[in-house]
Parts: C-alpha cells; structure tokens; sequence
C-alpha cells in the first residue's frame, strides 16, 4: 500500500515543532498501514529516541536494517545508542545478598531459653535493619534517580547534547505548498532535497492520484503521449478512459475520451497547472491556476 505522504508530513511537521507524542501516533498510525516502510520506522525510532526510550528507538532501528540494510541514518542513530541496559540481579555478577546461606552453613544449634528482649535492644536491632535496607538499595536508588534526571534534561535542553542533532527551526513552507521543499523530523540529521524533474523527461510512468473530492485512480504515460486512466470507483469497480495528453511549460493538458449513456465517446480536455515533479512526487492546481492543489506519487 503506497505510503501516505501528505499525513507523513503532518507527522514530520509535529516532531518538528516538538509535539512528539502526537507526531508518534501519526507515524504509529503509518506503521499500521504500511508495516513494511523503512522510511516511516525510522521515524517512530527517532521520537521513541526523542523521548528517551531507547530500547524502543533500538528495536525500530534494527527492523529498519532488516528491511533496508544499507540504511545510513539508522545505522549511524543505532551507534549512538547507550548499551542495553541489564537487569539489577545480573549486575550482582550472581552473588547473593548478604547472609544468605548462613543458616545452611552454620551447625543446628540447641534450643534456648526464651528471654525477654529489652526495649533497647528492639531499638538497636530496628536500626541496623534500616541500615542494612539502606546498603543494599540505597546506591540502586541513586543511580535510577541520576538516570531519570538526566533522561528529563536530554528531552528539554536537547541542544546540549551534539550527539541528538540540532532542531532545525521551523520551516516557512507550509505544509501543502507545491514548492515540493523536504523537512527532516528533529533530531535526525537534514536530508538532502530531492531533485526536481522535469516533466519532458520525468512524466513516463505510472502515478497514483488522489483527486480532490474524487475517486483515486492510477494514471498511465507514454513517451509516445498517450495516456491510460484506471479510476477505482465508490461502488468497488473500475473505469477504463483511454486518451493523449501534452506538456506546455508547467500545464498538463488531457485529451481523455469520456463515455456517454449511448457508449459513444467524448474528447474532453483537463488542464493542471503549475505542474512539477520533485523526486517521485507531481503536484498541480487542478483545473485552475488556483485550483485545489493536488498530489501524485510514482508508482
């Protein structure tokens, strides 16, 4: 299932402004519908890192790999991970608590008098329990409490820290703006801008088009001009329109042939205007210079 750009951009725009949680859920959602993205577990890596869950950040990072094992920038965000941390028992090294198996080792001995305990000696016992409780936790708990605080520092005053990135500013281009400008979610580093086509030389292929209020359809160009128009419609089937289309300067112009209720077919021309391809994406206005601005991705 073709990844959804423009609520992929939602997302990336929400991280951007720092609202990872809602820009996790937005990713999350994605992951649902396209399991399979290395594009898009990369980024619900790069919040579960934003908010210091790490182990979580790993394992999206490692399944980016698996997919896509060339993938530079999960390779390089894996790398400045912390180890994985281990359980408190296996930082013991094994070795158990103070006193225990004293009493297996010791000689039974003979059963003696019950004596009355003094006040004091209750006291002085409860105290060294206390203290005992305090040696065996006492560090533990001052090592997750300096963990916690500097987890809370990393997540507020992230450009302390060179490793997470920078947070770019946020971009003027808003979102929808046929401009085509890429944005990179914080903290990973920038990507490159994808290239611009143009569509002499880019059109030829197949796109995937969402219409504005319409049904989505698959769009077929030839180098020879001719133009194939697959429509998935409301009810479950599909609409077949053959026809030719041209290029002048940024303007598509189609020449499909429509059916009518006799079966004749009729030429009507579509024009989209400020037409540009960058990477594998074509955005226009539909029918007008003004027109609602549409998206399509390559196939």
């Amino acid at each position: 299932m073709p990844v959804d750009l423009i609520r992929l951009q939602e997302g990336v725009k929400l991280a951007k402004e720092g609202l990872i949680d809602p820009a996790l859920e937005v990713f999350e959602e994605l992951n649902l519908q396209s399991p399979d993205s290395p594009d898009i577990l990369f980024f619900v890596g790069a919040c579960n890192f934003k908010k210091g869950a790490h182990e979580a950040a790993r394992r999206n990072w490692e399944r980016v790999l698996e997919l896509q094992p060339g993938h530079q920038k999960a390779q390089s965000m894996l790398a400045q991970l912390p180890p994985a941390e281990e359980s408190w028992d296996s930082g013991f090294g094994g070795a158990s608590l103070p006193g225990a198996g004293v009493a297996s080792a010791q000689p039974v001995a003979k059963e003696k008098p019950i004596v009355q305990e003094s006040a004091p000696s209750k006291a002085a016992r409860g105290k060294s329990s206390t203290r005992s409780v305090w040696v065996v936790w006492g560090p533990l708990a001052v090592v997750l409490l300096v963990i916690g605080l500097f987890a809370f520092d990393m997540l507020s005053h992230p450009e302390s820290y060179p490793f997470l990135g920078k947070k770019s500013p946020p971009s003027s281009t808003p979102a929808g703006d046929p401009s085509g400008a890429s944005v990179a979610p914080p903290p990973l580093p920038p990507d490159e801008a994808p290239q611009e086509i143009s569509l002499e030389s880019g059109l030829a292929g197949r796109w995937f088009f969402r219409w504005e209020g319409k049904d989505p359809a698959t769009l077929s160009f030839q180098p020879n001009g001719k133009l194939t128009v697959l429509r998935n419609l409301a009810d479950g089937s599909r609409m077949s329109l053959e026809g030719d289309y041209r290029v002048e300067g940024t303007t598509l112009i189609f020449n499909l042939g429509i059916p009518d209720e006799s079966g004749a077919k009729n030429i009507e021309e579509v024009r989209m205007f400020n037409a540009k391809i960058v990477g594998t994406e074509l955005r226009f206005n539909f029918l007008a210079p003004d027109g609602p601005t549409t998206l399509a991705v390559k196939q």
